[in-house]
C-alpha cells in the first residue's frame, strides 16, 4: 500500500461535464478516411 503523502493528487476535469460526459454532449463530427479530420469545438 503507498502511503498518503506518496499517493497521487486526484484528477482535475479540464472539460465541463456537459462536454465530457458520454451521452451528455452536443458535439458531433464526421470521421471520413479521405478528409481532414481535424474538428475545431468552441467550448464555452
Amino acid at each position: 500500500m503507498v502511503p498518503p503523502e506518496k499517493q497521487p493528487p486526484d484528477p482535475v476535469e479540464m472539460f465541463p461535464e456537459r462536454y465530457s460526459m458520454l451521452g451528455k454532449s452536443e458535439l458531433r463530427a464526421t470521421v471520413t478516411a479521405d478528409g481532414q479530420n481535424d474538428f475545431r469545438f468552441d467550448l464555452e
